[in-house]
This record gives structure tokens, C-alpha cells and sequence, in this order.
């Protein structure tokens, strides 16, 4: 079964390690979403606005970051965590998505999308 991974580095050095594959789970704060997880929050449109929001390209089978500042509170400021807007079932996922943004603003290293 595969496994998707959104992550957020703890420093500059552990982007640096991420950068090179080298990273330590130490380093990393991590989401990994299941096939299932990954399908309903995919078909939620999270991630489409997600792009929209930030110019990125987060798709299946790609990899992308978020890591400009101004664009992760961008997106935590949006409303597009709320989660009236969401199936209950995945409200808590939508919820852990929103903590990392925030981790990365906090930490000022960014949000990794490995799909």
C-alpha cells in the first residue's frame, strides 16, 4: 500500500539534510496519509486550493514545498482548514494539515508534499 507524506523539517539544517535525502525522522514532523486518507482528502479539493493559493503544484506523483513565509500564512489565514467545509470523517486530517502549515511558518523552514 502506498504511503503519502506531508513534512515539515525542524530547522534550516534539517532542510538542508531533507534536501539530500538525508534526513533523519528526527529531523522531520511528519503526516503520512494511506491510500484511502490520501483519496478522500484529495477528492475534498484541499489541495486544489492549496495551489491556487500558492502557485504550487501539488499533485499525484509529484513532489512540491510551500516554503515563502507570506505564502504559508497566507494559506493558514484563508479559511480553507475550516472545517465546516469538510466531511467529518476527515476533519481531524484537515486539522493536522492546518498544525503543519503552522509548524512551518513557526519554524520558517517550509511544508513538503511528497505524493
Amino acid at each position: 500500500m502506498r504511503t503519502f507524506y506531508i513534512t515539515v523539517p525542524i530547522d534550516s539544517t534539517a532542510v538542508i539534510a531533507l534536501d539530500l535525502n538525508q534526513a533523519t525522522n528526527e529531523q522531520l514532523i511528519e503526516l503520512h496519509l494511506n491510500e484511502k486518507e490520501f483519496k478522500k482528502v484529495w477528492d475534498s479539493g484541499l489541495f486544489k486550493s492549496i495551489n491556487s493559493l500558492t502557485g504550487s503544484f501539488i499533485e499525484i506523483s509529484e513532489d512540491d514545498k510551500v516554503d515563502d513565509m507570506i505564502i504559508l500564512d497566507k494559506v493558514i489565514n484563508s479559511g480553507i482548514f475550516n472545517n465546516a467545509n469538510y466531511n467529518v470523517e476527515i476533519q481531524p486530517i484537515i486539522s493536522k494539515i492546518k498544525d503543519l502549515f503552522i509548524e512551518a511558518r513557526n519554524r520558517r523552514t517550509g511544508i513538503f508534499f511528497y505524493f
